[in-house]
């Protein structure tokens, strides 16, 4: 469909799966919502750079609207178990995370092999997007906006240290970052 001069794709309907899965269950976080959105740890800067990773995932949104999918080849079946597989982590993330009691550290479920699945997992959904569309464009962006990221996990590692002590660094030793040996 091309409205003008623009086509319009099919891309936006994976952007809206990854905004449902990325933001849907925390309707039902109740507190541990609350736990999960809360800034107050945030330097300045950060601040500033998680309103910038927000604007570009929303662009990624937008940009998905003027893409299509395609449902040929290698890519497309690597974005979809990429995809896939992001997806259900993320659900899977969500509810280790709510289940915990507010004044613990998280431990159960995947945050046994990474200590922050929920942005791991979410990337994996965007790069997923990228290869089912063959977009360089999202691919791009989603590096990009993990590579930010990093500054405002390490400041989340910091305030970690802080509020959970001991119980944190022996997570901390024994848990990756992101995956594996990240």
């Amino acid at each position: 469909m091309c409205v003008s001069g623009f086509e319009i794709g099919n891309g936006w309907v994976l952007s809206l799966i990854c905004i449902l899965v990325s933001y849907l269950p925390m309707l039902f976080g109740k507190k541990g919502t609350k736990r999960l959105v809360d800034a107050s740890w945030i330097s300045p800067r950060g601040k500033v750079v998680s309103g910038f990773l927000m604007i570009l995932f929303f662009a990624i949104m937008v940009y998905s609207v003027f893409v299509q999918i395609r449902f040929t080849g290698v890519l497309f079946v690597f974005g979809v178990l990429l995809f896939g597989l992001s997806a259900i982590g993320t659900i899977a993330a969500y509810t280790a995370y709510f289940k915990a009691p507010l004044n613990q550290l998280v431990r159960e479920g995947v945050y046994r092999i990474s200590r922050n699945p929920i942005y791991v997992c979410v990337a994996g959904m965007m790069l997923g997007i990228a290869l089912m569309c063959h977009s360089v464009i999202i691919a791009g962006i989603t590096v990009l906006q993990f590579i930010l990221q990093h500054g405002i996990i390490l400041e989340e590692e910091t305030y970690c240290r802080t509020i959970h002590g001991k119980d944190y660094l022996e997570y901390f030793e024994n848990v990756p970052r992101y995956l594996l040996f990240f």
